[in-house]
C-alpha cells in the first residue's frame, strides 16, 4: 500500500503558520516547494517549520512561532 504524503498549499501553509496568505507570499526568500502539481506549489510541515525558524531578512519583521493546536479536555475526567 502506498502512503499518501500531505502537502500544504499557499493558503493552507499560511494558516498552519498562523499568518495571512499575503504575509506568506511577501516573505523572502520563499521556501522551496516540496511538490509541484501544474503551477500549484506544495510544502510539507517539516519544510514550513524549518523555513519559519530561519531568521527574518535584514529589516524584516521577526517570524512568529507556529501556534500549537488547541488541546482538548475530556469532560468525563
Amino acid at each position: 500500500m502506498t502512503m499518501t504524503q500531505r502537502f500544504y498549499s499557499v493558503t493552507e501553509a499560511a494558516a498552519f503558520l498562523g499568518i495571512t496568505k499575503t504575509t506568506f507570499l511577501q516573505r523572502r526568500p520563499q521556501p522551496v516547494p516540496d511538490a509541484l502539481i501544474g503551477k500549484v506549489r506544495g510544502w510539507t510541515e517539516q519544510t514550513l517549520r524549518e523555513w519559519n525558524q530561519t531568521p527574518a531578512p535584514k529589516g524584516g519583521a521577526p517570524r512568529r512561532p507556529i501556534p500549537e493546536p488547541p488541546t482538548t479536555v475530556d469532560p468525563r475526567t
